[in-house]
């Protein structure tokens, strides 16, 4: 395990990964570099330097709820305390009930959120860029998730498909990580505490049964990790990991989907397969109950796979990934709507009214609850501006609800949407 305290070194690199530059400050983004995504990290930092740092409802567990008390989309799960894991979760906790379950034992999270960067505009920001940068497929999920768990409590012992960047923000939280011998690179979840047996696909390749506890081999080789505020740790996706918190701890993880070379390859060859009639035909009779028809259902399926090694053997490298397209997008896949007051038009926020006055125009639209908060921005504003602008200033405003009132707004000539 590498330890690195950033200096004030200038960095070439952060040029090429900004976001992750955000992270691995100083020459600790080298280091990241060389070993992601097959080796853990642990990098210490001030929480300052993080831009999640700066968000409000991210101080402390308490601040967090205090805020989804408001916000309608915030609801949590609970991992329930016999397996202390995902595998056994209350899910659906509005924040009073959330709060109840920490106040419990249990560690919280936010799958409800729907996902988390799209209430939080910092999550937003972060999570499409890492994609970017971290060299995953199109095809490959990235998301946010934030974990509560009350002192004294974590989560069992486990490994993963997805590979975590874990990044601190209140409290201290200790991590057991060892490298798995029972199984490489697998491609679903198991925690020792579960209760239903492994998935089947993972049981398909496993040499041994899993174990219940850390083999002899993997604990000779385990680190323990105490967790600052401000540090962040890379996780790789199928080590044995377990957590127990010091202290009351807030943490932040930024989940990737490792996709395999099997994801890849099978992903374009059903391209390549139903460019032809014959494939994309119906699968007539494989499942039929008559034997004389599953019979010559069989047939077909074997005449197709007769040719199916020519197919493969006309794939070349160049064509498998397919998506060259992507990396000439900008960095933003998703465009950021933009909007403006029109010319001649002026907004003024009162009483819970938003009054629009024009040549043309002149109405007055009521907003209510946290779009309050929207009205008031807009109050006096002219020119133009984006969504991202608006949920950065609003982030306890519901951006689903943002976008439908902007929208609205468009609708009724009050501001215009730009193309």
């Amino acid at each position: 395990m590498v330890h690195y305290s950033p200096g004030e070194m200038t960095n070439p690199t952060a040029s090429l990964y900004p976001t992750l530059a955000a992270l691995f400050p100083g020459n600790s983004i080298h280091e990241f570099l060389r070993t992601w995504p097959n080796a853990p990290y642990h990098c210490r930092g001030p929480r300052a330097r993080l831009p999640m740092a700066h968000v409000p409802e991210l101080l402390d567990v308490d601040s967090l709820l205090t805020w989804a008390q408001e916000v309608p989309l915030a609801t949590f799960a609970a991992a329930l305390p016999r397996a202390r894991d995902e595998s056994e979760m209350a899910l659906g906790l509005r924040a009073m009930t959330a709060r109840a379950a920490f106040e419990s034992g249990m560690t919280i999270s936010t799958p409800g959120l729907g996902p988390l960067e799209s209430v939080f505009p910092v999550g937003q920001r972060f999570v499409r860029p890492l994609h970017r940068e971290l060299g995953l497929p199109p095809s490959a999920t990235t998301r946010s998730i934030i974990y509560c768990s009350p002192a004294g409590r974590g989560t069992s012992l486990h490994f993963d498909r997805n590979t975590n960047i874990v990044v601190q923000l209140a409290g201290t939280k200790r991590w057991t990580l060892a490298p798995n011998y029972e199984v490489a690179y697998p491609t679903k979840r198991y925690s020792t505490k579960q209760s239903a047996p492994p998935h089947p696909y993972l049981q398909d390749y496993l040499d041994q049964p899993l174990p219940t506890e850390l083999s002899a081999a993997s604990a000779a080789e385990a680190i323990e990790v105490a967790l600052e505020p401000g540090d962040v740790l890379v996780v790789p996706y199928g080590w044995w990991h377990q957590t127990e918190a010091v202290t009351d701890s807030l943490q932040m993880n930024f989940t990737a989907a490792m996709v395999s070379y099997a994801d890849i390859v099978t992903k374009a060859l059903r391209r390549q397969l139903e460019r032809r009639a014959s494939w994309r035909a119906y699968a007539e009779d494989l499942y039929s109950p008559a034997a004389p028809a599953r019979e010559a259902g069989l047939a077909k399926l074997c005449a197709l796979l007769d040719e199916l090694s020519d197919i493969v053997a006309e794939m070349t490298p160049e064509q498998v990934p397919d998506d060259a397209a992507f990396w000439h997008r900008a960095a933003n896949e998703r465009p950021d709507p933009q909007f403006a007051v029109p010319a001649g038009i002026s907004l003024r926020f009162e009483a819970g009214a938003l009054e629009v006055v024009g040549d043309d125009i002149e109405l007055t639209i009521e907003l209510k609850g946290s779009l309050a908060a929207l009205g008031a921005w807009l109050s006096g504003r002219s020119g133009g501006f984006s969504l991202s602008e608006v949920q950065d200033a609003l982030s306890t405003t519901s951006p689903t609800n943002l976008r439908r009132c902007l929208s609205l707004l468009s609708r009724h000539g009050a501001i215009e949407q730009l193309p």
